[in-house]
């Protein structure tokens, strides 16, 4: 089925990136700080501050990420996730909504390098692409909540990272973290309620 060639897809790219990313970071532990500095500074370009999320991605901006290892210009799309073109609410294609962090948005590659695009093109079904890097599960189903009401889709992929996605979500059902930059998801009585809203706008958007 396509969809499982889908599902495939990112995992086997997901799998590859972290891959990648293990090797960079053993192979640049002891490089330059400066080019860290500039691709962070680039970045802020395509990030802005959101009080009910803590942080989106910009609509119609771009920015440019040079590291030692690759040197990428992210594009925003007009509707605010990363791509080329806007996607119309009406399709006569399949649709997928992709949510995720760095892995799903796609750090390090263009636009048409992401998984998102590689499974559109496999495929033959739309892939919108709302990973956006430093998310954890709580702002993925927040992320969700919020593009169900305009983009209707046939399936949903989260992306979840098994490092600090799943270290995020135990730490916030295991201590109340006021002090985080983004909003969170607590367990009281057996049932979600979510804390830190409104966030605190970081220094970074001040």
């Amino acid at each position: 089925m396509l969809w499982k060639k889908i599902v495939l897809s990112v995992v086997a790219t997901v799998a590859g990136i972290l891959l990648l990313e293990g090797a960079l970071r053993i192979l640049g532990a002891g490089g330059p700080a400066e080019p860290i500095v500039d691709a962070i500074n680039e970045l802020n370009r395509i990030h802005g501050y959101n009080s009910d999320m803590g942080w989106v991605l910009v609509p119609g901006s771009s920015g440019r990420q040079r590291l030692p290892d690759f040197d990428v210009v992210y594009r925003i799309n007009d509707e605010g996730f990363r791509d080329d073109r806007v996607y119309p609410e009406t399709h006569d294609t399949r649709r997928a909504l992709l949510f995720g962090d760095s892995f799903a948005f796609g750090i390090g590659v263009s636009n048409e390098e992401t998984f998102a695009k590689k499974s559109e093109k496999e495929t033959g079904h739309e892939v919108l692409n709302f990973g956006v890097s430093g998310y954890d599960p709580g702002q993925y189903l927040l992320a969700l909540k919020k593009a169900q009401l305009t983009y209707h889709a046939d399936a949903v992929i989260f992306s979840t990272y098994l490092g600090n996605d799943i270290e995020d979500v135990l730490l916030d059902h295991l201590f109340a973290q006021p002090e985080k930059n983004k909003p969170y998801f607590v367990l009281e009585e057996g049932h979600l309620e979510l804390r830190g809203i409104p966030v605190r706008r970081p220094e970074i958007f001040a």
